[in-house]
């Protein structure tokens, strides 16, 4: 073996399933089912609600979806966070579908992890369970879907900031080709 490349390699992730295939979307209601999510905030952009795609997620999860939350925007910033959270809480889910790119993973884990924190139990290590699930259904490429940390933006005060833990990371990913065709070209290049 080349002094280059080890021979061996060790990666730890996240307690993650990792669904993906063209038409993986259709598998939806039974990662919904197996994860015990009865009640969900699904949490898109405008566009991505109202899209065929976003249309089509509600239409599988059904009963499942207990509200949406299609406001999520670039940079996350913090009053739709705040937003997202009063609703969750007003809805009383169990868990979150974030559909879309970055963005809508970021809202999700950020909403996962706020209501984790008001419930008081913060996730300590990467097999305790989270307080909300969450599925993460991403159309672009992004990566924020495999990630236990999200970012934030005051506009007040034009500052990042954001925050994660062991428990925040979408417990579930749903990587389905077909969505990504609707994905604006600048973006996708």
């Amino acid at each position: 073996m080349s002094d280059l490349l080890p021979e061996t390699w060790t990666h730890t992730g996240f307690a993650q399933r990792l669904h993906f295939g063209a038409g993986a979307v259709g598998e939806l209601p039974d990662i919904a089912k197996s994860l015990g999510v009865r009640r969900a905030l699904l949490v898109t952009t405008a566009r991505g609600g109202q899209s065929d795609d976003g249309l089509r997620i509600v239409k599988l999860l059904g009963r499942t979806v207990a509200s949406t939350f299609a406001e999520a925007r670039s940079h996350v910033p913090t009053t739709t966070v705040q937003a997202a959270v009063q609703q969750a809480r007003r809805d009383a889910v169990d868990g979150v579908v974030s559909f879309g790119g970055g963005s809508c993973a970021d809202l999700g884990k950020a909403v996962s992890f706020f209501v984790e924190q008001e419930a008081g139990t913060p996730g300590a290590s990467y097999a305790d369970r989270p307080a909300l699930r969450h599925i993460a259904i991403p159309t672009t490429y992004s990566g924020a879907e495999l990630t236990p940390f999200f970012g934030m933006t005051d506009e007040r005060t034009r500052t990042k900031g954001g925050g994660g833990g062991p428990t925040t990371a979408p417990i579930a990913v749903v990587y389905d080709p077909l969505l990504t065709w609707s994905t604006p070209a600048r973006v996708s290049a």
